[in-house]
């Protein structure tokens, strides 16, 4: 029960803390950094407790010709949009729950309170995206197969890795250093590979955080089975269903190749692919809307191939 015990006693301080700082870095999209600042503000004017609010921001050059600056919130202008100014923010503060937000969501409100909630009850918390939206002047292509992404990783590996918020606790004084900066660096970075608690939200993707990689199945499975051999077990973040979607990815490939010769035999195989994946490939499917339907359809079939 000591362990037990340990983590009781964790999640009771982390219960205590009241201060509460919130980073969001914007995307350079106006629409979408000026309608979540919007909603932080509103949220810091109507918390109970003590929350303050940064923006960091490298796009557009001028953000305050687009802002109204109000009480607890501050406008930070960086050199780049990489990771490690937030990093560094992280590891100035000392015992408060930092929540992490960026351009890659369009946040909800209902989410802001649940993961402030979550936070004092977990030291690192995920929030995850169950749907997307299609932000201006995106092609429906590109649309259309990062919403097809998005419903791979939710069903297949678990994790949304595109698009996510984070809450976690900064460190004690003793921690401060190089070496803070560079693990919280590393833990945003991992983003859905990291061991955290994780829920899903209201909030949708807008973006990706990082370009689309082909065949990112297999490179995570490869990552997969490094950590297996290094530790002796699987990461928590790796389901077992991503062996399945491998089956069902070799099952696409052989029935395109049988279509050639014996199109009915090609069917039958593309059938099974579907059958060892149905939720992947039929999910979230609005019958009402065929249009729709086929589109998320052909979009979710070419993920067999470059998933």
């Amino acid at each position: 029960m000591p362990g037990a015990a340990q983590d009781l006693s964790g999640r009771q301080v982390a219960g205590r803390r009241a201060d509460i700082h919130l980073i969001y870095r914007t995307g350079g999209n106006l629409e979408i950094d000026q309608r979540n600042i919007a909603l932080i503000a509103r949220a810091i004017a109507k918390a109970t407790s003590t929350i303050s609010a940064e923006i960091f921001y490298h796009l557009p050059a001028r953000l305050s010709d687009w802002t109204q600056p109000a009480n607890g919130m501050r406008y930070t202008r960086v050199k780049s949009g990489e990771i490690w100014p937030l990093a560094d923010r992280i590891a100035k503060h000392t015992d408060k729950t930092i929540l992490a937000f960026d351009a890659t969501l369009l946040i909800s409100a209902e989410d802001v309170w649940h993961l402030i909630g979550y936070a004092r009850q977990h030291d690192r918390v995920l929030l995850q995206p169950r749907c997307t939206a299609r932000v201006p002047n995106e092609s429906l292509l590109s649309f259309s197969l990062r919403e097809a992404r998005l419903q791979l990783e939710r069903h297949v590996w678990g994790r949304v890795s595109d698009a996510s918020a984070m809450s976690l606790l900064s460190p004690p004084t003793a921690q401060h250093g190089i070496r803070a900066q560079i693990s919280y660096a590393e833990l945003l970075q991992a983003g859905a590979e990291a061991d955290l608690f994780t829920f899903y939200g209201s909030s949708r993707a807008v973006s990706a955080r990082r370009s689309p990689r082909w065949l990112a199945t297999a490179a995570r499975t490869i990552a997969a089975f490094r950590h297996w051999r290094t530790h002796g077990a699987f990461a928590a973040s790796y389901s077992q269903k991503t062996p399945v979607f491998h089956v069902a990815q070799l099952a696409v490939y052989l029935a395109t190749l049988m279509a050639l010769t014996a199109p009915t035999a090609g069917a039958i195989v593309l059938c099974f692919a579907i059958a060892l994946t149905p939720v992947y490939f039929l999910g979230n499917l609005n019958i009402r809307r065929p249009m729709q339907c086929l589109r998320r359809l052909a979009a979710r079939l070419a993920l067999y191939y470059i998933g």
